[in-house]
């Protein structure tokens, strides 16, 4: 019974933290592409982007759409509608349609 309690006040304090994350920074994650996101060192966000294409040249200019970044967008967006489903049933309108 403990543990079910703990589950139970650790939702509830999930859900009262998260209440107050903007919902316009919610919508915005939906579009989210991690192929145009900005690194502090350039090179960094080279050796990153080839890595994730799987490249063996890490300091080759990185495609501009690859499968993989397709991919992990996929799993990006679907790890930020999981977040959101409560708060977007909550409020409706376009977050909802987001995430679906």
């Amino acid at each position: 019974l403990g543990i079910v309690e703990q589950s139970k006040e650790w939702a509830d304090y999930k859900t009262q933290r998260e209440g107050h994350f903007p919902i316009d920074l919610l919508e915005k994650s939906f579009q989210l592409q991690l192929q145009d996101a900005e690194a502090s060192v350039q090179s960094d966000k080279i050796h990153i982007l080839n890595s994730i294409c799987g490249s063996s040249n890490l300091v080759a200019t990185p495609p501009t759409g690859h499968l993989s970044f397709e991919q992990l967008n996929a799993r990006l967006h679907g790890r930020f509608a999981a977040a959101a489903l409560r708060r977007s049933v909550e409020t409706g309108g376009s977050l909802l349609e987001s995430c679906f």
